[in-house]
């Protein structure tokens, strides 16, 4: 009976949220249809943190961002498009932000993305694995061709090569962050210290190595180096 009871609240709890959200996102795009972008993207920015967001709400969190010329955070948003949606539209705004915007310094390396658009794939990718594997396995069980068994041990190798570089990317790998503000790269996490003559474009991605009071420690091109963390925004 008490299980029972669980389930139900838990079940009305759920159903209360998703009607909380629902809200949100109507209320949000009420604001955004009449011209009120801050107010909307109050709510769009809320969504976001709270992973209820889509393709459409990116698209528009970068078009606020843009309007106020935040360039840094528009060209977070269709990152995080591009990453997480495929879309090659968003890539190509990317490169017409950058020229608007007219920002400088050394990019950063893009493939880090890709890791995003492997962990979004993951599923799809094993099981394409398992199914050749367990086709090429039949085969051999049927024919006994010595040919067929070497290349099913190949296959097993290339299988546990990349699921072991799916378990990498998916919660090994460091955590990662695009550049949304013009900032210096630093020796230590501190504005006393040095700062670097070159400087990270904004919109580049970057690994987090570590994070300290308002710090982080980001890698490109294999150095480290410290900046604020106001000034990145993490995946």
């Amino acid at each position: 009976m008490r299980f029972i009871f669980l389930i139900f609240f838990l079940n009305l709890f759920l159903n209360c949220l998703g009607t909380v959200t629902n809200n949100q996102k109507e209320r949000s795009n009420q604001l955004y249809s009449k011209g009120l972008y801050k107010e909307a993207g109050v709510i769009y920015d809320s969504l976001l943190r709270d992973g209820n967001y889509s393709k459409n709400i990116l698209y528009r969190m970068a078009y606020i961002s843009e309007r106020f010329n935040r360039y840094g955070e528009a060209i977070f948003f269709l990152r995080k498009t591009a990453i997480e949606y495929g879309d090659k539209e968003a890539e190509e705004r990317i490169h017409i932000l950058m020229d608007k915007s007219g920002l400088e310094g050394v990019m950063a390396d893009d493939r880090l993305g890709y890791y995003d658009y492997i962990n979004r794939n993951t599923l799809y990718i094993v099981l394409t694995l398992i199914f050749v594997t367990a086709l090429l396995g039949l085969y051999y069980w049927k024919s006994r061709n010595i040919k067929v068994l070497k290349n099913l041990f190949g296959l097993l190798i290339a299988d546990a090569i990349i699921i072991s570089g799916l378990i990498y990317s998916n919660y090994l790998m460091p955590a990662r962050c695009v550049i949304i503000s013009n900032t210096a790269f630093y020796e230590s996490p501190s504005y006393a210290s040095q700062s670097k003559t070159e400087a990270p474009v904004p919109g580049s991605i970057m690994k987090i190595k570590e994070k300290k009071d308002i710090w982080c420690e980001v890698s490109l091109n294999n150095k480290n180096y410290w900046i604020p963390f106001f000034t990145v925004r993490e995946f």
